[in-house]
């Protein structure tokens, strides 16, 4: 489930309007629906734009053209 991958509460299959695995999209946006009002993103969105950003900022020499500060 991809709430139990990163320690939370996964949402159920009855939550999800499915049954078995969800696409990681659909997640996102049910969670947001459901746990974050439809304003903003539940906690799985919000910890894997956090960890991309993190990872974005350690890295950020490398992604930058060479020259700039």
């Amino acid at each position: 489930m991809t709430g139990q991958k990163v320690g939370e509460t996964p949402l159920t299959d009855q939550q999800l309007d499915s049954t078995g695995p969800a696409y990681l999209w659909y997640y996102l946006l049910k969670e947001a629906e459901l746990l974050g009002e439809s304003r903003h993103l539940g906690p799985v969105g919000t910890r894997i734009v956090a960890e991309t950003l993190v990872e974005l900022t350690k890295h950020r020499s490398a992604l930058l053209p060479i020259g700039l500060p």
